[in-house]
């Protein structure tokens, strides 16, 4: 016989599995990370993206692109900027750095923070900040949280980028850092 304590021990269950996010890894060329599986597969985010996820409901999107290692440092050399002593990890990412800033396709990068970390056994850094973009369709400006990484990989580079509104920062930071931390170059 269904009773009120059973449907109560049921709607408890599918409310808790619901609001608990599980995550599958999805394989992108040469790398897998683990997707929250609230996330769906999208194309629209970034012509150079070789992986790109979304929840539009949730605001929560993130993207992964690769760069040939090699090419990268050799382009770095032939225009004068490698520098000998630092890391490729570095080189990279402080030349992207200098590029997104330079054509403020971030806006203003506020709030700073970096981290450093190992995506299986490459070295990353990572870093989080907030920013205003304005949408010159809409008119629109959009206050947004980042968490950007750059992976030196065996072959690559990669940059992981995954962002939320900043009102949500707080809710989905953790799963974006646990986006990033899962990402293993095979």
């Amino acid at each position: 016989m269904f009773s009120y304590k059973n449907f109560f021990f049921i709607l408890c269950f599918f409310l808790f599995t619901s609001l608990h996010s599980q995550s599958t890894y999805r394989y992108g060329p040469g790398y897998k990370i683990a997707v929250p599986d609230y996330m769906k597969e999208v194309s629209s985010l970034n012509d150079e993206a070789s992986m790109q996820y979304a929840n539009l409901f949730r605001e929560v999107y993130f993207i992964v692109i690769n760069e040939d290692k090699k090419v990268f440092l050799d382009v770095l050399k032939e225009i004068d900027y490698y520098e000998e002593y630092v890391s490729p990890l570095k080189q990279f990412s402080s030349s992207m750095l200098e590029l997104y800033r330079e054509s403020g396709v971030f806006g203003e990068m506020a709030s700073l923070e970096r981290k450093m970390f190992f995506a299986g056994d490459s070295p990353g850094e990572m870093l989080f900040f907030e920013t205003k973009l304005f949408d010159d369709a809409t008119g629109d400006t959009y206050d947004i949280f980042y968490v950007l990484a750059f992976i030196a990989g065996e072959k690559d580079f990669y940059q992981v980028m995954a962002w939320t509104s900043v009102e949500k920062a707080k809710k989905y930071r953790k799963t974006l850092e646990d986006l990033v931390f899962s990402f293993i170059e095979l």
